[in-house]
């Protein structure tokens, strides 16, 4: 039951990100100092998980190397590019656009690692499209299926 609980906050403050994003955007803030602060906040609270569960945060050189180059760069890049979106196009739009990578991950072990299309995948793909075609305010079946 609390994982239940755990889960539903965090799908909650996950989901109100983007509109404080927004909000914060209108206090002259921009994308860079958002994404800074956003990880950088978090320090202190790890830390203060880590005390309590009495975890050590001794690393070698070569552990912080990975972190960042494994965990921090592509998570900051990620966060930064979706914050910044946000002054382009809507937060909804932007939103669902930036979840579409699983279905990049499906198409990329299909066409780059040959992965044979089985009957699920096929039809993840389609309700991801229906998803995404519920967003948009009027398809163009010529661009979607590259009729000129």
């Amino acid at each position: 039951m609390f994982g239940i609980v755990m889960v539903s906050l965090s799908a909650i403050v996950y989901g109100v990100i983007p509109l404080i994003t927004k909000t914060i955007y209108e206090f002259g803030f921009d994308a860079i100092s958002i994404s800074f602060f956003r990880f950088f906040l978090m320090i202190p609270i790890l830390l203060v998980i880590c005390i309590i569960k009495n975890k050590s945060l001794k690393i070698g050189i070569l552990g912080l190397l990975n972190i960042f180059l494994f965990i921090a760069l592509p998570s900051g890049l990620t966060m930064l590019l979706l914050n910044e979106s946000y002054n382009y196009i809507s937060i909804g739009t932007a939103t669902t656009l930036h979840f579409l990578y699983p279905a990049f991950v499906i198409l990329i072990c299909i066409f780059y690692y040959h992965q044979e299309i089985e009957r699920k995948i096929l039809i993840s793909l389609l309700m991801i499209m229906i998803g995404i075609s519920c967003f948009m305010d009027r398809i163009d079946y010529k661009g979607i299926f590259g009729i000129y």
